[in-house]
C-alpha cells in the first residue's frame, strides 16, 4: 500500500517522522490540532494556524498549495506562489526560518487512491508570530487570526503583497498605466509592490525564471508538434518508406507436415500399384488419388509415400513492438490454405480410388487414365483440398465436422534484415476469412514496428509501395567466421534484405473462394481484394506489407495469379484482417 512519509529536520517534531497510509486525498499542515500535521502552537509561532496542504490528483501526482500563510511555504527554499507539484525528496519549509520536512513516498511512486476522512476540529491555536515582528506584537492588534490584516489596518501582509507582485508582473506596462489613470491608489499600490519587488531573494527570482524557461519549452515542444503534424501530410516515396520502416520487414521460414493425431505417426500420399487377387501388380507403382462426393485429394495413409508437408519461405512485418508479426497463413500454417502440389499430374500417371457409395464400402480402382474413360463425370471433380480438413483417411469417409488430422510446424522461424540469427516464432492467431496469421516472437526489447492504418480508403490508382523478400530477388551471402583451429571457417549464410518496389492499386474486386479467401472455410458474401499494378515477384513476397503514400500499411502482400489475358497480377488483403488477429477489430464487416 502506498504511504507518504514526512521526515522532520527542524522545529518541535524535529527527528520525528510520520507516516500516512492511502487511502487519502489531502494533508493539512498548521498548528490547528485538526491539521493531520499539527505542530506545536507555543514553539512553532511562524507557522500558520492552517499553513499549506497537499493534495493526491490522478492517484499518482500530489500538489502542495499555499493556505494564505503569513509567512508563506517553501519548496527547495523557493517560495511558492501557486499549487505546485511535489516529488519525492522535496524539502518544504512552512515560513522562512520556520520548521522544515522532507515529503517521501513508500513504495516510489504507487497510486493513491482515496481520501482520508478529517475529524472534528480541536479549540483555536495561539497567533502565528509574522517574520521579523517581536512575538508580542502579534498580541496588540484588534484579530488574533492568523490571516492578513486589513489592508486598511497597521500594515499589508506579506502574501497579500507576494500576491500581487506575481499580479503586477503578469501585467503589461499598457495595461498598467490604463489602469493607473483612473485609479491612483492603485499607480501608489504598484510603486509599493515594485519597490519590495527589490527585496526579492536572489533564488525567488531564479524560481521564476524556471518557470518561464520550463513555459518556453512547452511552447517550443507544441510547435514542433504542429510541423510534426505538417509533414505527416505530405506524401512519401519509395524511397523513404524503405528507409523508414525497412528494419521491421522480416524474413518467414517454415516447414510443415501433416499428423495423424491417433497414432502421432506423419501422413503421406498413398504409392502403389493396382494389385491382382495374389496381391501381385498390376500396373506400376503410381500415386493414389481418391474421388469422394464430388472432391478429388490425395490418398492419405500412414505406412509410407509422399509425404503431406514442405516448407515455404515468405515475408512478413512487425505489426507491435512487443514482438507480434503479420505474414500469410499459407507461409505460416500451410496446412490451412487449398494446396495444389498434390492435384492431380497433367500427364493423368496415377491411380484413381473410385467410392460408389457414402460410406466408401464399395470402390472401383482404376488407373486415372481408365478412370476419366469409364466414369467421364469425374472431369467434373474439384481437385483443391484442405489438408487440414481431408474428406477421406486410408480410403474411408472422416466424420463431417471432425478431423483425426492436423498439421504441425517443424519449424517456424523469423530473420531481421541484414541478420544471420533465425529467431523462433510460435502462431498466436489465424484467420478463418482470409490467408492472413499473426505470428509471435519473444524478444527482451521493443521492436522497430510499422505504423498501421486500420481504415484506409484506398480507391483504384493511389499510389503504394511494397517491401518484402520475393523468392526471385538474390540475397548477400556471409560466411562465419570461426576461431576454432579445427573446424576452421564457419558455412556461407545469406543475409536477408527486403527489397522495395513501387507501383499502384491496379482494381478493387471481390471473392468468396480461391488462394486468398477459402470457400471451405468462409460464410459466404464478397471479400474485398486489391489487385496492384506490382509486378509477380515470386512467392517470397507473400506476407509483406503494402504501404500507402503517407507510409501507412494499408494491405498484405498475397498470391499471384494470371488475368484474362494472360499477365500475371499480384494481390493483397486488407489489413483490417490482420488487425482482427491482434484484438482490435472486435468485427469485420
Amino acid at each position: 500500500m502506498l504511504k507518504v512519509i514526512i521526515k522532520h529536520l527542524s522545529g518541535s517534531k524535529s527527528n520525528q517522522t510520520e507516516t500516512f497510509e492511502f487511502p487519502v486525498k489531502e494533508l493539512t499542515f498548521g498548528r490547528d490540532a485538526a491539521s493531520q500535521v499539527a505542530y506545536d502552537a507555543e514553539k512553532d509561532d511562524l507557522v500558520s494556524r492552517q499553513h499549506c496542504r497537499i493534495t493526491v490528483q490522478n492517484d499518482d501526482q500530489f500538489y502542495l498549495t499555499d493556505l494564505d500563510s503569513r509567512n508563506g511555504t517553501f519548496v527547495n527554499h523557493q517560495k511558492i506562489v501557486a499549487p505546485i507539484r511535489l516529488y519525492a525528496g522535496d524539502t518544504v519549509q512552512l515560513g522562512k526560518g520556520g520548521p522544515h520536512f522532507v515529503f517521501d513516498l513508500d513504495p516510489r511512486p504507487k497510486p493513491a487512491p482515496k481520501a482520508t476522512r478529517l475529524g472534528d476540529a480541536a479549540s483555536e491555536a495561539p497567533l502565528t508570530r509574522e517574520l521579523g515582528l517581536d512575538p508580542r506584537s502579534s498580541q496588540a492588534g484588534p484579530s488574533a487570526d492568523s490571516r492578513p490584516s486589513d489592508p486598511s489596518g497597521t500594515g499589508v501582509g506579506r502574501h497579500t503583497v507576494e500576491r500581487l507582485i506575481t499580479q503586477a508582473e503578469s501585467n503589461t506596462r499598457k495595461k498598467m498605466i490604463n489602469i493607473g489613470s483612473g485609479i491612483i491608489g492603485i499607480i501608489v499600490l504598484i510603486f509599493g509592490l515594485i519597490v519590495y519587488q527589490n527585496y526579492e531573494n536572489k533564488t525567488e527570482l531564479e524560481g521564476n525564471q524556471a518557470d518561464r524557461d520550463r513555459i518556453r519549452k512547452d511552447e517550443i515542444a507544441a510547435l514542433r508538434s504542429k510541423i510534426a503534424a505538417l509533414h505527416s501530410n505530405q506524401p512519401l516515396n519509395s524511397s523513404d518508406i524503405f528507409s523508414r520502416n525497412s528494419p521491421a520487414i522480416v524474413r518467414v521460414e517454415a516447414s510443415w507436415r501433416l499428423i495423424h493425431i491417433p497414432s502421432g505417426k506423419p501422413v503421406f500420399q498413398k504409392i502403389d500399384c493396382i494389385r491382382d487377387k495374389k496381391r501381385l501388380c498390376k500396373t506400376e507403382k503410381l500415386p493414389w488419388y481418391t474421388f469422394y462426393n464430388g472432391i478429388v485429394e490425395p490418398y492419405l495413409v500412414t505406412d509410407s509415400g509422399i509425404a503431406i508437408g514442405f516448407p515455404a519461405t515468405g515475408s512478413g512485418f512487425v505489426a507491435r513492438p512487443t514482438g507480434f508479426i503479420l505474414t500469410n497463413r499459407h507461409v505460416a500454417a500451410g496446412w490451412r490454405s487449398q494446396e495444389a502440389r498434390f492435384s492431380l499430374p497433367k500427364d493423368f500417371r496415377g491411380i484413381a480410388y473410385i467410392c460408389k457409395d457414402a460410406a466408401c464400402d464399395t470402390a472401383d480402382t482404376l488407373t486415372l487414365t481408365e478412370a476419366y474413360i469409364l466414369y467421364p463425370d469425374l472431369l467434373a471433380y474439384k481437385s483443391k483440398w484442405l489438408p487440414f480438413k481431408p474428406k477421406c483417411f486410408n480410403g474411408r469417409p472422416l466424420p463431417a465436422n471432425e478431423s483425426s488430422l492436423e498439421g504441425r510446424n517443424d519449424y517456424l522461424n523469423v530473420t531481421f534484415p541484414k541478420t544471420r540469427q533465425k529467431l523462433p516464432a510460435r502462431i498466436t492467431q489465424i484467420s478463418d476469412a482470409a490467408d492472413v496469421a499473426a505470428v509471435k516472437i519473444d524478444v527482451p526489447d521493443n521492436l522497430k514496428s510499422v505504423e498501421i492504418d486500420s481504415r484506409p480508403l484506398v480507391t483504384a490508382g493511389d499510389p503504394i509501395t511494397v517491401l518484402g523478400y520475393p523468392g526471385n530477388a538474390d540475397l548477400p551471402a556471409a560466411g562465419l567466421s570461426s576461431q576454432d583451429a579445427v573446424s576452421g571457417s564457419g558455412p556461407t549464410t545469406t543475409l536477408p534484405e527486403p527489397t522495395v518496389t513501387g507501383g499502384s492499386i491496379g482494381k478493387i474486386t471481390g471473392s468468396t473462394a480461391g488462394p486468398l479467401f477459402d470457400s471451405a472455410v468462409t460464410s459466404g458474401g464478397t471479400t474485398e481484394v486489391y489487385e496492384l499494378t506490382v509486378p509477380a515477384s515470386g512467392s517470397g513476397h507473400s506476407g509483406g506489407p503494402i504501404f500507402d503514400k503517407k507510409g501507412k500499411v494499408i494491405a498484405i502482400a498475397d498470391f499471384s495469379r494470371t488475368d484474362s489475358s494472360g499477365h500475371p497480377a499480384s494481390l493483397a488483403i486488407p489489413i483490417r484482417y490482420g488487425e482482427a488477429l491482434l484484438g482490435i477489430t472486435p468485427s469485420l464487416d
